[in-house]
């Protein structure tokens, strides 16, 4: 899933009344502090990289999971366009690990493309089965949230820190 989808996700869910952060464990001081932060405000996390510790996260939140494929080479088009390469290696384990994950009986997958035709089974397995909020998805359906200067945003975040937090 795309960062810029990511996002966007986060917002609908958090605007739907389930308060989601987006790649809050890239952003956190630590692992555990990310963990702690879910777990006292009891929110969701929306996040690229939590499949390199679903082990963990599921072992410390009981989480429901959702899982959005998306074509590999979709994904590697898409960082190329804005200046991140060289992670073919780092994606083919994402996507080998998103593989397994999708087998598990306590996830969600979908696909990439079906995002807007399956978002009322996202709301309803995310929220354990409260009503969905059509009214908030149809204000929100067609945002396209990008990040303005993200190479920069990224750069500016400790990389070692990000690495640590992922367990990589």
């Amino acid at each position: 899933m795309p960062r810029s989808r990511t996002a966007w996700l986060s917002l609908y869910l958090t605007l739907a009344g389930l308060a989601c952060e987006h790649e809050l464990i890239a952003k956190s001081d630590s692992f555990e502090s990310a963990i702690s932060k879910i777990k006292s405000q009891e929110i969701g996390c929306c996040d690229t990289g939590q499949i390199l510790r679903l082990k963990e996260i599921k072992d410390e939140l009981n989480p429901r999971i959702l899982i959005i494929k998306r074509d590999i080479n979709d994904v590697k088009d898409s960082l190329s366009k804005i200046g991140i390469n060289g992670v073919d290696e780092l994606l083919s384990k994402q996507n080998d690990l998103l593989n397994v994950a999708s087998q598990e009986n306590d996830t969600l997958t979908i696909q990439f493309q079906d995002i807007d035709s399956r978002i009322e089974e996202i709301y309803s397995f995310l929220s354990g089965g409260l009503e969905f909020k059509k009214e908030i998805y149809d204000r929100v359906k067609d945002y396209n949230i990008q990040f303005n200067n993200l190479i920069e945003y990224t750069s500016s975040l400790d990389q070692t820190n990000i690495l640590n937090n992922y367990g990589i």
